[in-house]
């Protein structure tokens, strides 16, 4: 499956080179997450990119290359354009270049091969361990089946523990292979865990690849200036939003923790701490008015593989035979960790339904070859007995 990734990945920079031999110069049609993840794959094999393409122009230079609009590009039939946005962004975008007579073949989709090489989340292809530092989310997005994860995470042991011991976390960690990224993340806000900045700290002092996605909820700014010091590769912060979807007490305490978060740079580097902002829907006045002209706010929510149910949420149902994720592709190593051990398939299945092994009890190779991740396996390789949360996920593909 490693083999398979490869060839996709040498496929996607042949077409890239050839196209940069054909063209004066190279864009990338975006600003977000796929952009960036295609950003850092072009210039880990010394490809220059010239520019950001943004349909309007509202943030500002915050990355280390210009951000340019369209309509000051789309006249040039000598430069090339490198698609880094999602399959329905690109479709519109595909159509407003063709009705501009820009030329088809100076247009590479690099948001298909993430999304169809199941790499979406980056090019480096590594597996992840989502850190779960405790079960019950004060934040209770409206958009997150929190009562589901309850519900089946004490189902059987009332007593089951629900907040992650840096102990715990410790013993875990000292299992999990040094190139499995660590993601504070998981079912719930990461900061609510009093513990978890020295959790991150242990992980960061061991050279490991971090990421945080957060609410700044349950930090004060001591720690948010503690967590801008780190050596964090991927931050996401999750703001509040206008209809007060995601509980987030928004006081000027917490406006001002945002503020400084979103003023600091990555260790060592002029590039933003944090990568990408979202909400659950458009942004509340004063979080608009703090990150305008600096982040494109994503919006887009998800139906959690059919665990939730509600108008405009992004939803998929019924797939049928072999399938792979927009996400890993086809491995099922980007897992998460629960505060008892216990590890589950990924970040949609609150369901619980896929319980893959217990990093307390068992090592982590054990966990990734047990019976239960080669059922999922064998679902995934198209046999339809097995029951499979991703024939419901809105990140899985059929495969032709």
């Amino acid at each position: 499956m490693d083999k398979n990734n490869n060839i996709r990945k040498s496929e996607f920079l042949e077409q890239i080179i050839k196209l940069q031999s054909q063209v004066s110069a190279l864009y990338i049609y975006g600003a977000g997450i796929f952009a960036n993840n295609i950003l850092k794959f072009l210039r880990k094999n010394n490809i220059k990119v010239k520019a950001f393409i943004v349909s309007k122009r509202d943030v500002e230079d915050t990355f280390d290359i210009p951000i340019v609009e369209v309509k000051d590009v789309v006249g040039d039939h000598s430069v090339g354009i490198i698609l880094g946005l999602n399959q329905h962004n690109a479709r519109e975008i595909k159509v407003y270049l063709s009705q501009r007579g820009f030329p088809d073949g100076n247009i590479i989709d690099g948001g298909n091969y993430l999304e169809n090489g199941g790499e979406r989340l980056g090019f480096a292809g590594d597996a992840i361990m989502e850190i779960t530092v405790r079960i019950g989310c004060s934040i209770h997005c409206r958009f997150c089946p929190q009562d589901l994860l309850l519900k089946n995470y004490y189902k059987g042991d009332k007593n089951r523990a629900s907040v992650m011991t840096l102990d715990t976390f410790r013993e875990c960690l000292e299992k999990i292979p040094k190139n499995v990224g660590i993601v504070f993340s998981g079912f719930a806000e990461p900061l609510s865990n009093p513990e978890c900045m020295k959790m991150m700290e242990l992980a960061c002092s061991e050279k490991r690849n971090v990421d945080l996605f957060t609410t700044l909820v349950g930090a004060d700014m001591e720690t948010v200036k503690k967590i801008s010091a780190l050596p964090l590769n991927y931050v996401g912060l999750h703001c509040a939003d206008k209809y007060g979807h995601a509980k987030i007490p928004a006081d000027e305490d917490y406006y001002e923790k945002v503020k400084f978060f979103l003023s600091c740079k990555k260790r060592g580097t002029d590039r933003p701490l944090v990568d990408f902002c979202n909400t659950q829907v458009e942004p509340n006045e004063r979080i608009a008015e703090i990150i305008s002209g600096k982040y494109e706010v994503g919006t887009a929510l998800f139906d959690r593989a059919g665990n939730l149910e509600g108008e405009g949420l992004v939803r998929k149902k019924n797939l049928h035979g072999r399938l792979k994720c927009s996400m890993c592709g086809e491995l099922t190593n980007r897992n998460v960790l629960l505060p008892d051990g216990t590890v589950v398939l990924c970040c949609m299945d609150y369901g619980l339904m896929h319980l893959i092994g217990n990093l307390k009890t068992s090592t982590y190779e054990e966990v990734q070859n047990g019976k239960e991740s080669q059922r999922i396996r064998d679902g995934l390789n198209g046999n339809e007995d097995v029951p499979l949360l991703c024939r419901s996920c809105s990140c899985a593909r059929e495969v032709a």
